[in-house]
């Protein structure tokens, strides 16, 4: 078992995990988890409003979480255009299809250069 499965599955948790590959796949999984782990229990329409504020569609739209003001300082700062958003498909893995293959090996390369060992190895494997 690698360490982040270790973490998650310790007994006395005083912390929930996800990561944005883990929401989008199962949303209202995510969604019941974090309410029992708070001990609350959600009405089936509060849970209806936050699965519509949590969706992806709606983060998008929030100038906050998309960090649209970081993302036009970066690009302004270097003489880009703006052309995408922090929160750009809600796809779990759609940098393959915008990344070159070299750029992609080299950021291969970087992870298993710099890695701490166990952290993620079920999702880089």
């Amino acid at each position: 078992m690698n360490n982040s499965k270790r973490f998650l599955h310790k007994k006395k948790r005083t912390n929930i995990y996800s990561n944005n590959c883990f929401i989008f796949q199962d949303l209202p999984g995510i969604v019941d988890r974090t309410a029992s782990f708070l001990g609350k229990t959600l009405t089936p329409e509060d849970k209806e409003k936050l699965l519509d504020h949590l969706s992806f569609e709606k983060m998008k739209a929030n100038p906050h979480v998309n960090m649209d003001e970081i993302t036009y300082y970066l690009t302004t700062q270097h003489g880009i255009p703006r052309k995408t958003h922090f929160m750009r498909k809600g796809q779990v893995g759609s940098w393959k299809e915008e990344l070159s293959p070299s750029s992609i090996n080299k950021l291969n390369e970087w992870i298993s250069q710099n890695r701490i060992p166990g952290l993620w190895d079920d999702l880089l494997e």
